[in-house]
């Protein structure tokens, strides 16, 4: 396993400065309370309910069942803020926190989630190079709350030193420079693009590109406002993009259809891609530092698409022995599994199982594409669509 290499961070100075800005708005008894906690990606203020204080991930929740809190400790951060979008949500300048308002149903501020930005105490080195290296496009994979926006607030900050204004930040969610008017420092001389709504995404991007001329575009959360084929494009005229997207991994990403574009249009049915993936790389994101590199996009969408776990590289927390696809069996197994699986439904159909038939209806598969595909495995061949026709059939007799 390759590991991270520890790295000075340029910006744990502001870091810090930011997390006093946020202290600094805060009632002196929660201010009291999280202050000198380390780690805090998260506090969780709700009228007449303990004060919540999450460490990120399942399970890392601390409550603090004696700081129930109050309408005007609630009022005491809203009166601090510069304003509350539409959206409902807030920042301070200078920061990439974000505060989220929660409303009771008469529009009474009842509620603040308040999330707090961080950056990396280690550089993957590995990233750096794919990053400044390789210049290609590199997609960013994660699941909410597991660092992605951390990471990618990280290679803003890399990228921002070596090209300044040829880095253009498409800031969807406000998560990299921060809500207020006054970006955080670590943007640099990046061109920084806020998104007013989110559905002027797409616009924006265009906007960008057409006005602007740069070499590296940013984005954040990816996928929800008619922004992909915009992202597509821009990847494919030799834009160096940068991206999130939400998942647990790459399969995650591959079974959702708004993402299809991105990895060049698989089709699952028929287990192949129709195009090259936008994207030459992939970074999934699986938790506060722990990565999966996948340094070749293409041949991991195809290898997924075989039903194999795709090849990369784990950097960071992992533990010994632990593997990166547990769902999805290992190459050598598969084939043997295949080989089962084929003797299997050979017999079936030679038995004229009907359980076969209804495997074959679940897929949407025509008589004479399911006569086709049976005629091949009798000749010993060994179709894509022959591993999801083995899984509905095994189903259908388990159930």
């Amino acid at each position: 396993m390759t590991g991270l290499i520890t790295a000075v961070n340029p910006f744990l100075e502001e870091e810090a400065r930011g997390y006093q800005a946020l202290m600094d708005i805060l009632p002196g008894r929660i201010r009291d309370t999280v202050s000198d906690l380390e780690g805090v990606s998260e506090i969780s203020l709700l009228l007449g309910r303990p004060l919540v204080v999450s460490y990120g991930g399942w399970g890392n929740v601390v409550e603090y069942a004696d700081i129930l809190v109050e309408e005007d400790e609630i009022a005491y951060v809203v009166s601090s803020l510069s304003g509350i979008k539409e959206d409902g949500r807030a920042g301070l300048d200078g920061t990439a926190h974000r505060i989220s308002v929660i409303y009771s149903r008469t529009r009474e501020i009842i509620g603040l989630t308040i999330r707090i930005a961080r950056f990396l105490q280690v550089a993957p080195k590995e990233l750096e190079e794919l990053v400044l290296t390789s210049r290609g496009s590199v997609l960013i994979v994660g699941a909410p709350e597991s660092g992605k926006t951390t990471l990618l607030r990280n290679i803003v900050a890399l990228l921002s030193r070596e090209i300044g204004p040829h880095l253009s930040v498409i800031d969807t969610s406000n998560e990299i420079g921060g809500l207020g008017r006054v970006p955080h420092p670590a943007l640099g001389t990046a061109r920084w693009h806020q998104v007013p709504d989110p559905k002027e995404q797409a616009q924006i991007i265009r906007r960008v590109i057409a006005n602007h001329a740069p070499l590296v575009l940013v984005l954040d959360e990816v996928g929800y406002n008619d922004d992909v084929e915009e992202v597509e494009s821009a990847a494919r005229r030799g834009i160096q993009v940068i991206s999130s997207v939400h998942g647990g991994d790459l399969l995650d990403v591959l079974e959702n259809p708004r993402y299809g574009p991105l990895l060049g249009s698989p089709d699952l049915r028929a287990r192949r891609r129709l195009a090259r993936p936008a994207f030459a790389a992939a970074v999934e994101v699986r938790g506060k530092g722990k990565l999966f590199l996948v340094p070749d996009l293409p041949q991991a969408v195809d290898r997924l698409l075989e039903g194999l776990p795709p090849e990369g590289i784990k950097l960071g927390k992992w533990s010994p022995g632990e593997e990166a696809y547990p769902r999805l069996p290992p190459a050598g197994k598969r084939e043997e599994d295949l080989l089962e699986g084929a003797a299997l439904l050979a017999q079936a159909y030679r038995q004229r199982d009907p359980l076969l038939g209804k495997a074959a209806s679940e897929l949407g598969l025509e008589r004479r594409e399911f006569l086709d595909l049976m005629v091949s495995v009798l000749a010993g061949e060994r179709p894509p669509i022959l591993w999801d026709l083995l899984r509905a059939y095994q189903k259908w007799r388990e159930a």
